[in-house]
């Protein structure tokens, strides 16, 4: 008996193309968990983020009191101590959604939480003085990146609605 060498040869080859057919197959679908996984871990990430300045200033009465006072219609006096303390607090909330909105820019993370980012960020320019203020301060000294200026400047305002004005006046 004699073995035909090219049939052999020729049935290899057909098992690594399947092979290879598969293994892409297999590639294809992880990639897709890979996106959805990263994807999640933006969201959850991001949460945290925001979830910890909140927190932050609810419990340090100092910066309580600077956040009730920049949701003020005026924009009041600030002592320069303050003033410095109120930007960083607003620098760092903003800078959670320059990254969220920059980490869509990517194709990293979820489209509708970055937008919403942006609008809260429009939101609180438009609502407060201060912020406003702010704003105004930190996109000319080069703070943010010029397409989160532009996203948020480009924003509509009063998309989400305006912010209540905050007294610090028990309303229970």
């Amino acid at each position: 008996m004699e073995l035909n060498w090219d049939a052999i040869g020729a049935a290899g080859e057909i098992a690594g193309a399947i092979a290879v057919v598969v293994s892409l197959l297999y590639l294809a679908r992880e990639t897709g968990r890979n996106a959805r996984a990263l994807d999640a871990t933006s969201i959850r990430e991001f949460g945290f983020r925001l979830s910890e300045w909140h927190q932050n200033v609810a419990r340090d009465p100092g910066m309580k009191a600077l956040i009730i006072k920049s949701a003020s219609p005026e924009l009041g006096e600030y002592t320069d101590s303050e003033w410095w303390e109120t930007r960083i607090c607003c620098i760092s909330l903003f800078l959670i959604y320059q990254t969220s909105y920059m980490h869509l820019r990517l194709d990293l993370g979820h489209r509708e939480e970055a937008m919403n980012y942006v609008q809260i960020a429009r939101d609180l320019i438009d609502s407060f003085p201060a912020w406003r203020k702010f704003w105004d301060d930190e996109t000319k000294s080069g703070m943010f990146t010029a397409e989160f200026i532009e996203a948020v400047n480009s924003a509509p305002s009063g998309g989400s609605g305006s912010f209540p004005t905050l007294t610090g006046e028990s309303k229970f």
